[in-house]
């Protein structure tokens, strides 16, 4: 898990989870709201594509949740390390992100 609040600031943050091939489910949430500004966070996939785009801006509070399972016919590609982009652009607010596997 990592979360953040923030005032008024301007940053850009990258940081990875692995997610162990012998995992079998993968649960992903991302929430938080944004009073001014805006927070970009991209998700990217093992082997480079994008997974997911997400803003957080001052339309509203966020919660976002994906959960997908692993099995030697399914999902492979996702094992591996997970890169998750933080881009905050003159934001006042607060997000989470967590990535649980079991």
């Amino acid at each position: 898990t990592y979360s953040r609040n923030v005032k008024e600031n301007s940053f850009n943050k990258n940081f990875s989870f692995d997610v162990e091939p012998t995992v079998k489910n993968v649960v992903m949430a991302i929430n938080g709201n944004c009073k001014a500004g805006e927070i970009k966070i991209k998700i990217i996939m093992p082997g480079g594509k994008v997974y997911s785009d997400i803003m957080i801006d001052e339309s509203g509070n966020l919660n976002w949740k994906k959960s997908f399972m692993l099995s030697e016919d399914e999902n492979r590609e996702k094992s591996g390390e997970w890169k998750f982009q933080i881009n905050a652009s003159k934001a006042t607010g607060f997000f989470r992100i967590s990535l649980q596997t079991y």
